[in-house]
């Protein structure tokens, strides 16, 4: 069959192209519009390497998003029940037990009342 070029050196590269995960798509569609003199299997591997290595930093970058935004509302959401003798914090959940006199205050984290003050 006379295809005008060389079979020998486009199959490789249609092939390399086609078992690629999805993760590939965009630039398969980049590949698939370049000239037939560029398409060579060795320039679609530059160039496939490339897009795997942006593609795995691009994950990297948003699990460590990820990571800084669960910790973030872990902090934020999360009520320190242990409070030392010294500190003047109130614990929201818990009203504060018999050791502290009997003077209300405001609770440091919430603003609200019914909260009793330290000694």
């Amino acid at each position: 069959m006379d295809a005008g070029h060389p079979l020998e050196d486009m199959f490789p590269a249609f092939q390399s192209m086609r078992t690629l995960p999805p993760d590939f798509q965009g630039i398969v569609h980049i590949l698939y519009r370049w000239p037939d003199n560029d398409f060579k299997l060795d320039k679609i591997e530059m160039v496939l390497i490339a897009e795997a290595i942006r593609i795995r930093q691009l994950k990297t970058d948003v699990n460590k998003i990820e990571i800084d935004n669960s910790v973030d509302s872990f902090v934020v959401n999360h009520k320190i029940n242990k409070v030392s003798d010294n500190s003047r914090v109130y614990d929201c959940k818990n009203k504060p037990k018999s050791k502290f006199k009997n003077e209300i205050g405001p609770c440091y984290v919430c603003k609200k009342m019914d909260y009793l003050k330290r000694n």
